[in-house]
């Protein structure tokens, strides 16, 4: 690909791991000036060098630039361990991390990153508190023992609830079971409502409030991975919807760095996903930034079978790429520099070469989520990895020209048969 002087503009970046001297990012105070919500993406779940980097730029924004909150592509519940010990030191750290119930995070990366929160809330001002903070819809389990032990048997029996259990822990529901299932939960979700005085004279405003998010989030498991009618687009639908409902409950202008994969991040006004959401809402305060990377390994569990939503996993293992191919946007990203790099999108988008490049053509990029197929075991087409403009789709990019494998934690190893928790 031919250099142009857009190109030039490519920050630098010195360490991917270095809490200390940012230096080399003093450029993105500038490029996030006006941003309250940064979407810090990746195109693999399992790559050190990403988690590493987003650790750096959580300090970062952090200490230089007040953002207060980090929000992880995890449930909310689960993730409440997590911030007791960050925010009180509560529990222990890596039982904390491993009831998220995630293989994904727990990982030593994921690790040094929450001890570097509780570190930071032990020795900083009280208004310079750092959380960390859930808004995936999965996993419920916790949300049943929440509602067992804050919603009055008069109004919803304890049999009920564990029948919505049994329901949603399988892995596909028949035609009747779909019924039953959404009946049970609507009539759920329909008694907190409707008996609300009497509850919240039993448990107070905060219980019902928890009973309430408790009953939302079934339905949205049960809306967005069980329902014959669902989609998987409808989870990041709700994952949208609850950073919203976080936004709400934070105080005013709380900035807020939001973790999650490439896809997620994206702003993709035909899938209308989290981050077409998200900049929906936010408009310019919202900007997503893609993590790529040239060549290296990430893990990945080896996706054995997909049928829609459901997949048969095999183990958590290492896998590597070489070389980008030709038709993918890595292949143009690795001649921008010769090391680690940042590009701000905004700033260039009234170049008229860099909108022929990153805006008017559509290219592939790589991506591996919580499974993988490897290139020689399947063609790689639109079913894999979708087209999308880059400039249309991210506001910047963070480039890793070589990867390793995320370190995982015992508690995050995973063989075939098992479940993601």
């Amino acid at each position: 690909m031919k250099k142009t002087k857009w190109m030039q503009k490519a920050i630098p970046l010195s360490s991917v791991t270095d809490t200390q001297d940012f230096s080399d990012l003093q450029g993105l105070k500038e490029v996030l000036a006006n941003v309250r919500y940064i979407g810090l993406g990746e195109s693999t779940h399992g790559t050190r060098e990403f988690f590493q980097l987003k650790h750096r730029m959580l300090a970062f924004l952090v200490k230089e630039m007040g953002y207060r909150v980090f929000a992880i592509e995890a449930g909310s519940l689960p993730c409440q361990n997590i911030n007791d010990y960050v925010l009180y030191g509560k529990g222990d750290r890596a039982a904390a991390l491993t009831s998220q119930g995630y293989w994904t995070w727990d990982t030593e990366e994921v690790t040094d990153l929450i001890e570097w929160m509780r570190q930071h809330n032990l020795h900083c001002q009280r208004d310079e508190i750092c959380q960390f903070i859930g808004y995936d819809i999965k996993p419920v389990d916790e949300t049943y023992a929440q509602i067992r032990r804050l919603m009055p048997k008069a109004y919803f029996a304890d049999e009920e609830l564990a029948r919505i259990a049994e329901l949603l822990s399988k892995e596909q529901l028949n035609s009747a079971e779909n019924v039953e299932a959404k009946e049970k939960i609507l009539k759920l979700h329909g008694n907190v409502m409707l008996y609300d005085c009497e509850i919240r004279a039993n448990i107070g405003q905060t219980g019902y409030d928890l009973l309430k998010h408790c009953t939302e989030m079934l339905w949205q498991d049960y809306s967005a991975m069980k329902a014959l009618e669902g989609d998987a687009i409808d989870r990041d639908k709700f994952m949208a919807e609850n950073i919203f409902q976080m936004v709400r409950s934070l105080p005013a202008d709380t900035k807020v760095v939001i973790w999650a994969h490439n896809a997620h991040i994206a702003i993709d006004p035909v899938w209308k996903n989290m981050g077409y959401r998200l900049q929906e809402e936010f408009g310019d305060l919202y900007y997503p930034a893609a993590l790529t990377f040239t060549r290296g390994s990430f893990q990945s569990r080896l996706m054995l079978k997909q049928e829609r939503r459901h997949y048969e996993m095999g183990d958590l293992q290492e896998f590597e790429v070489g070389e980008p191919r030709q038709d993918f946007w890595e292949n143009d990203l690795k001649t921008f520099s010769k090391g680690d790099y940042f590009l701000d999108f905004r700033a260039l988008k009234k170049e008229t070469s860099f909108r022929t490049w990153a805006m008017d053509q559509e290219m592939q990029m790589f991506g591996a989520g919580g499974g993988f197929v490897p290139f020689d075991d399947k063609p790689q087409g639109d079913d894999i990895f979708g087209k999308c403009a880059l400039g249309k789709h991210f506001d910047g990019v963070f480039h890793i020209h070589e990867t390793t494998r995320a370190r995982p934690n015992p508690t995050g190893i995973r063989v075939k048969g098992q479940k993601s928790k």
